[in-house]
């Protein structure tokens, strides 16, 4: 019997989704014009390598402190693997504990003989001169720092990396013959530094804690990326990469990326988890509810695991399909699962609900799966279908063998099923008489109680108003009384009385949002 459904908010306008224009990137803060790092600064700040103060100015004069540095270097450089740490002023939960611990990883810092780290302390020319030697894996050179006037003030365990340094080109003297290793390294000094280090070309991270690159990179370390609006790109990963909780519903890109383990999602929900030209060895695996995993050209994933549910869909770019995918049950699997890519192989472990909107050469349901429902929508085809399970069938799709091994086995009317068979004494499956969007007038009845909220999304520097509103996702989560949810295609507007303003860095916009009931949520005027 289909489900009836009373719409209570269809004239619902959306207005929980806020545009909010992120800090230019390009604006040149106002104290470095003329300044002889003016260009590395801007470039470096251009590339969310370094940023400014809330004054609009940069103050290349500034001292850096310890903590500060590492966290630069680690960003130019792309190190993300922690190493394990016991400073004594290093406490796990503060904002530079994991700086640290990667700067450890790394292997261009130790700390001081009394066990401390010293990350407030501002960092001496002769400290970030061992920093930099160290991690761009220089040999020492104490001539060389015997080349300027104060040697005797250039402690001893610094003098080879201060002579490296210079003769490498990372750092220089002052026109008065000194080095000055004593005093605090500036602002403008650090990026500089680290700029003539990496050769002109900073690494360019999306956010500061994930690995984003225009080179192709390889790292034999898992990778872990833990803020929405990270893009990995252009790496190849001999261990696992994991989309961390702290991602919580927001968006995740891989691009040009190949995974040699595993693809572990803990993190993102309907703006999408984007998977372009990634190519993932191991298996992919689903470890939150309403993740929206989106595929696009070259992908190749051999194994997904869906443990909550989850929703996948594919660009028109994509042509692949996806080897294996298993509703492994683990987790809550009664909200509904939409899976709208092809599949050579689908197996239902534990009782789910399905809708499929790709093509499967073979669907297998398994015992434990008694009670699941599958709906298979207009123009997807089932080549086989083989239960061991009393399931229900919905849709308007086609099943060119429907193989039961259970007695009690039904499907709509609407669907297309060319052959039956049974097998280990099951009763043949039965036509049910009624469709996905129909049923009888004793039918109980459901009702959408609400919308999920919709986070804010930042947007870049410049973005114009209608390439802002193709960043709101393309569906919501409407909730239906009893505690499931369902998904609805939703378009956004400006209200007429919204002027955007894509310079305006401190402006909230509003936009409205209006969503299409899915066809299987008849209207009230649809309703028996």
């Amino acid at each position: 019997m289909g489900k009836n459904f009373i719409n209570k908010l269809l004239p619902l306008a959306l207005t929980a989704a806020m545009i909010v224009p992120s800090v230019p990137a390009m604006a040149a803060p106002s104290d470095i014009a003329g300044h002889w790092a003016e260009s590395v600064i801007t470039q470096w700040q251009s590339k969310g390598l370094i940023q400014g103060y809330e004054d609009g100015t940069f103050k290349p004069g500034n001292t850096i402190t310890r903590a500060e540095f590492v966290t630069l270097m680690n960003n130019a450089k792309g190190f993300w693997s922690e190493g394990s740490i016991n400073f004594s002023d290093v406490k796990n939960g503060s904002w530079f504990y994991s700086a640290v611990a990667r700067a450890v990883a790394a292997g261009y810092v130790k700390g001081y003989s009394d066990g401390s780290f010293k990350p407030n302390n501002t960092i001496t020319r002769a400290e970030a001169a061992m920093m930099i030697a160290n991690t761009a894996k220089l040999s020492a050179n104490e001539a060389g720092a015997y080349r300027f006037t104060d040697i005797g003030s250039i402690p001893a365990w610094a003098r080879g990396s201060v002579g490296a340094v210079v003769a490498a080109g990372y750092m220089t003297g002052y026109p008065d013959g000194s080095f000055d290793a004593n005093a605090s390294i500036s602002r403008a000094e650090a990026v500089s530094s680290l700029n003539r280090m990496l050769g002109g070309t900073a690494y360019q991270p999306t956010q500061p804690t994930t690995p984003t690159t225009d080179t192709t990179k390889t790292t034999s370390d898992d990778v872990v990326i833990e803020d929405k609006g990270t893009t990995l790109k252009n790496q190849t990963v001999d261990g696992n990469v994991t989309i961390a909780k702290s991602v919580g519903n927001g968006d995740v890109t891989l691009r040009n990326v190949t995974i040699k383990g595993d693809l572990i999602v803990k993190g993102g929900g309907s703006n999408t988890v984007t998977l372009e030209d990634v190519d993932v060895r191991g298996k992919v695996r689903l470890l939150k509810e309403g993740v929206h995993l989106h595929l696009a050209g070259d992908t190749d994933i051999r194994k997904l695991l869906i443990d909550l549910a989850a929703r996948i869909t594919q660009s028109s770019s994509y042509k692949d399909e996806i080897d294996e995918i298993i509703l492994a049950g683990d987790g809550d699997l009664n909200k509904t699962t939409r899976i709208d890519v092809p599949a050579k192989q689908l197996r239902i472990e534990n009782q789910a609900d399905l809708i499929l909107g790709g093509d499967v050469e073979k669907l297998i349901v398994d015992e434990d799966a008694k009670g699941a429902e599958i709906e298979i929508k207009k123009g997807t085809t089932v080549n086989e279908l083989n239960t061991d399970a009393k399931i229900k069938l919905t849709g308007k799709g086609r099943i060119d063998l429907l193989d039961v091994s259970a007695s009690g086995v039904t499907y709509d009317k609407n669907l297309d099923v060319r052959k039956k068979d049974t097998s280990n004494g099951a009763t043949a499956p039965k036509e049910n008489g009624s469709t996905s969007a129909g049923g009888s007038s004793s039918t109980a009845s459901k009702e959408i109680t609400g919308a999920a909220p919709i986070e804010d999304v930042k947007v870049p520097y410049g973005t114009s108003g209608v390439e802002a509103l193709t960043l709101l996702p393309k569906t919501i989560k409407l909730n239906v009384k009893g505690g499931t949810t369902v998904d609805a295609a939703t378009t956004w507007t400006w209200d007429e009385s919204v002027s955007f303003d894509p310079t305006n860095t401190t402006a909230k916009h509003t936009a409205n949002g209006t969503f299409t009931v899915p066809p299987a949520i008849p209207t009230a005027a649809q309703q028996p």
